[in-house]
This record gives structure tokens, C-alpha cells and sequence, in this order.
């Protein structure tokens, strides 16, 4: 959801920059700074979806972790335990 947001946004925050330049050659500076505050605008909306983004990944990927993490009781997996040759001679 917050990556289709943050492509949303970086797309809009580019369009208004790029009609910014050509509204404010048109039409004049007032437009080209009311179009410039709004890319900037969309700008910080993406910075803080990403933000989001990698702080719900931070939590999903400790989750994950928690979760796959063998306990203390397990039993030992045997390719764990590595025993040389010379010890079982």
C-alpha cells in the first residue's frame, strides 16, 4: 500500500514541477510558486510514506525473526553439530 503511494506521489510531485516551469513562463511566477509548493508538498507526502514503509518492514522483518527463531528447548538440528573424523575414531 505505502509503495503505490509513494509512486503516486513522486509521479504528482514531478508533474508539478514540470508544469511549474512552463505555467510560470505562461502565465507568470504566481503559478509557478503555487505549482512549485505543491511538488514539494508531494515530495514530503512520499518521504513520509517511505518513512512508513521501511518502519512497517522493520517491524514485519523482527516479527519474522521471532517467529523463526528456534527456542532453547528445540531439539538440535543434526547439521548443526559438526563432529571431525578423529573424534569418532
Amino acid at each position: 500500500m505505502y509503495l503505490k503511494l509513494r509512486i503516486f506521489f513522486t509521479i504528482l510531485s514531478a508533474l508539478c514541477l514540470a508544469f511549474a516551469l512552463t505555467a510560470g513562463a505562461i502565465w507568470g511566477y504566481i503559478w509557478a510558486i503555487v505549482l512549485g509548493l505543491a511538488a514539494v508538498l508531494f515530495f514530503l507526502l512520499m518521504k513520509i510514506f517511505k518513512q512508513a514503509q521501511e518502519s512497517q518492514e522493520e517491524k514485519k522483518a523482527e516479527e519474522e525473526k521471532f517467529f523463526t527463531s528456534s527456542s532453547p528447548t528445540s531439539t538440535p538440528d543434526p547439521a548443526d553439530t559438526k563432529t571431525d573424523k578423529a573424534d569418532t575414531l
